[in-house]
């Protein structure tokens, strides 16, 4: 199994190797900032099964620095595969801060040819009209929640979509809706641990694939597949 979004480097030690002492998974550890940048930089040379993506998540928009940095450590480390966490959120301050170190983290990506794996809480016009601007990179849209309408304006770019916790509620009618024009092969599983859950996070990435497999219509053992090669291909491994 591919979690393509966790944070390991958040996570407290014991639980943490729990998690990497699982040989059947691969993960994506996601920076956020200068010091988790550094820290999954370390822990990818650490684990044969742990690859990362390295950014500046809006809350840490103020951190240009860290960009130098991120460009460093991918130049000398090829497990170093995605731009990310990057985006827009609107509960942050400064948006035109904002959408400045998003926009440079998408021309990293252009110059890089990696993937950018972006955030977005309530400002997808904004987002949209940054891809439009900067059409050639692949985009992983993180925890994707959005609209059928959303869905299809990002599957005019090559997109793939995160499917995470959101995708176990009850009443994520609005996602389940988008999932029916989302093609399968541009389907990816993740988690977001710890943010999402800091308890059971041993089994977070196998409810995320039961109930998408519901969704779809798949048993389980075929979507593990489908998003398996999913993210060998989004993340060219």
């Amino acid at each position: 199994m591919f979690d393509t979004h966790i944070h390991l480097t958040e996570i407290e030690h014991e639980k943490l190797l729990k998690l990497l002492l699982r040989p059947d998974f691969r993960y994506i550890s996601c920076g956020t900032d200068k010091k988790s940048i550094m820290a999954i930089n370390e822990l990818t040379a650490k684990y044969e099964h742990v690859y990362g993506a390295l950014g500046i998540h809006p809350s840490y928009a103020d951190d240009a620095e860290a960009l130098d940095s991120i460009k460093e450590l991918i130049r000398n480390n090829s497990k170093l595969i995605a731009i990310g966490e990057a985006g827009l959120d609107a509960r942050y301050a400064d948006m035109d801060r904002q959408i400045h170190i998003f926009e440079q983290q998408i021309i990293l990506a252009e110059e890089t040819g990696l993937p950018i794996i972006v955030h977005n809480v309530r400002t997808t016009d904004r987002l949209i009209t940054l891809i439009e601007r900067h059409p050639s990179p692949r985009y992983i849209i993180h925890g994707f929640s959005g609209s059928v309408e959303t869905a299809k304006r990002l599957l005019l770019f090559d997109t793939y979509f995160g499917i995470g916790r959101t995708v176990t509620y009850g009443d994520a009618r609005r996602l389940r809706s988008a999932l029916s024009v989302i093609p399968q092969d541009r389907l990816l599983i993740e988690t977001d641990d710890p943010y999402m859950d800091r308890e059971d996070m041993e089994n977070d990435l196998r409810k995320v694939l039961k109930d998408l497999a519901d969704i779809v219509g798949k048993d389980q053992e075929e979507v593990e597949y489908i998003t398996d090669r999913n993210a060998e291909e989004a993340f060219s491994l």
